[in-house]
C-alpha cells in the first residue's frame, strides 16, 4: 500500500500542493501529467530524504518520516534515472543490492533474469533501455517489493515491450503488489488500470477509479 495524505512541499520553487490518494495492495494506478506537472517531484518525495513537506507519506502503513529504511525496503523503482555504476556488470550490481534488503531471494532473481532475458555478464552501459528496465523489475522481485514505482518506462518503447510490461504489472498486482505507473503519455490512463490520476502544476486535479471500460 502507498498513500499520500495532504502532502504539501515546504519552501520555494516547484511544490506539491495538498496531494492525497491511497493505493491499496493488488492494484495498478496510472499517474499522468505533462512534462513539468510534478510527477518527478512526487517520486522524489518518496525516494529522497532531504525534501521537506507537510502531511504524510505511508508505505505499507508506515510513515516514511518515522522509518525510512523500512519503507524503502518495500519499494522498487524502475526508471531511466535509476543510477547504477555504468561499468559494472549486472551480476556485480546485484551483489551490491542484496546487502541493502532484508528479504533477498537469489532464486527469484535468477528465475526473473531467465524470464526477462537479462544476461548477468552484460555491463550496465551496454544494456538496451528495455533491458535496463527488465533488470530493475527483476531486482524488485528479488527483494520482494510491495510497491513498484515505474517512472516513464513506456515512452518511446515499441508496442511489444509495452504489452509485455502491462502483463508483468498485472501479474505483480495479482500477487499483491501496488503498482504506480508515472507517465507523460495521457493516453495511458485509458488502459485497463484500476485507478487513474492527473497531475497539473503540482496538484492532483483528477483521481478516480478506472473500472473495466
Amino acid at each position: 500500500m502507498i498513500a499520500f495524505e495532504h502532502v504539501t512541499t515546504k519552501g520555494n520553487g516547484f511544490r506539491l500542493q495538498n496531494i492525497s490518494f491511497c493505493l491499496e495492495d493488488g492494484f495498478i494506478m496510472v499517474l499522468a501529467g505533462e512534462n513539468g506537472a510534478g510527477k518527478t517531484t512526487l517520486l522524489k518525495h518518496i525516494l529522497e530524504p532531504d525534501i521537506s513537506y507537510q502531511g504524510r507519506i505511508l508505505i505499507g502503513g508506515i510513515d516514511i518520516k518515522k522509518d525510512r529504511n523500512a519503507c524503502l525496503n518495500q519499494v522498487a523503482l524502475v526508471s531511466d534515472d535509476h543510477r547504477m555504476p555504468a561499468v559494472y556488470t549486472v551480476k556485480e550490481v546485484c551483489k551490491l543490492y542484496q546487502y541493502f534488503y532484508e528479504d533477498w531471494s537469489q532464486e527469484i532473481l535468477e528465475k526473473s533474469f531467465r524470464r526477462f532475458g537479462v544476461l548477468e555478464n552484460e555491463q550496465i552501459k551496454n544494456l538496451s533501455r528495455g533491458g535496463f528496465f527488465r533488470m530493475q523489475l527483476a531486482l524488485g522481485l528479488a527483494h520482494k517489493a510491495d510497491v513498484f514505482l515505474l517512472d516513464e518506462v513506456t515512452g518511446g518503447m515499441d508496442p511489444v515491450f509495452r504489452r509485455e510490461l502491462w502483463c508483468i504489472m498485472r501479474e505483480l498486482a495479482a500477487s499483491g503488489a501496488s503498482i504506480v505507473l508515472v507517465t507523460h503519455i495521457l493516453e495511458e490512463i485509458r488502459l485497463k488500470c484500476d485507478y487513474r490520476g492527473i497531475l497539473e502544476n503540482g496538484r492532483l486535479v483528477k483521481w478516480e477509479e478506472a473500472g473495466l471500460e
